[in-house]
């Protein structure tokens, strides 16, 4: 089954006020000189029913608050040579809303994909029974193209998939993008590929490619930055267990997520066409 993240790497986004930048151009001038080998970014639009830009200062160049906001991301990119793809937080709190949310950023001319980000936890999805998950993927798959790629991001640890009801929604998602943040889990006391493994392990049985996202942020609970060497070899070691593709989460200030050594890492790393298609 082919995606479009095959054989490549992409940054993840969060809004304008965490990275340095204040305009979409000067981004991604940024990602394109930095990380060459770097094919997108992925935007986040939603958070629940509210647009990101709600998070955001909405007059700020960077802040999404609706499909017009994305199509200006969708035509700077492009004028980079990079591809706009998409991502959200599920709450299902207000599944007509989130739906709506979803919905109106997929028919954004030039999106090559959204990715529904899952997870456990109140301030999630995880406290929600199988019937919101149900409601909301059906709703969203039915107004949009039936090609038109969405896939899912979830923790794979413990039983967050039990949680979030994988289940309801394998059956509308075209690809799993597991969070691996290996320096952020061991609280900088390890390597990625034990988690990496694992994931690989617990996805298996869902038949579903693979593109797992992977952390450049510095772990939280020392403030230690993630060694310029891990980034090279979670990008790597996941290619060569079979991703589809990797993403890095995400794009920030250069003192915390993405500096000097985060790029250097992330350049050295070369992207792989899926074996499938070797």
């Amino acid at each position: 089954m082919t995606t479009p993240y095959d054989g490549r790497i992409l940054w993840w986004h969060w809004k304008g006020s965490a990275v340095s930048a204040e305009r979409i151009d000067e981004l991604a001038a940024l990602v394109k000189t930095e990380t060459p080998n770097a094919a997108g970014i992925a935007l986040k639009t939603s958070n629940g029913r509210q647009w990101q830009g709600e998070y955001d200062d909405p007059n700020a160049a960077l802040a999404i608050s609706g499909p017009e906001s994305i199509a200006r991301w969708v035509e700077t990119l492009n004028r980079h040579g990079l591809e706009t793809h998409l991502w959200c937080v599920v709450h299902g709190r207000d599944v007509d809303a989130e739906a709506e949310r979803i919905i109106e950023a997929c028919h954004v001319p030039g999106v090559h994909s959204m990715i529904l980000d899952v997870e456990a936890g109140e301030r999630y999805f995880g406290s929600q029974p199988p019937a919101t998950a149900r409601a909301l993927i059906t709703r969203v798959r039915r107004a949009i193209p039936a090609d038109f790629h969405l896939g899912l991001c979830a923790f794979v640890g413990g039983d967050e998939l039990e949680t979030i009801h994988i289940d309801e929604w394998l059956p509308h998602v075209q690809s799993l993008h597991p969070m691996i943040y290996h320096w952020d889990f061991s609280q900088g006391t390890s390597g990625p590929r034990p988690y990496i493994d694992d994931a690989f392990a617990r996805l298996a049985p869902y038949a579903r490619p693979v593109a797992p996202i992977l952390q450049t942020y510095a772990d939280p609970h020392t403030g230690q930055p993630v060694p310029g060497e891990h980034i090279i070899e979670a990008g790597q070691y996941a290619f060569e267990r079979g991703a589809a593709g990797i993403s890095f989460f995400r794009l920030g200030h250069a003192d915390d997520t993405s500096g000097p050594e985060q790029f250097a890492a992330v350049r050295r790393i070369e992207p792989r066409r899926p074996y499938s298609e070797a």
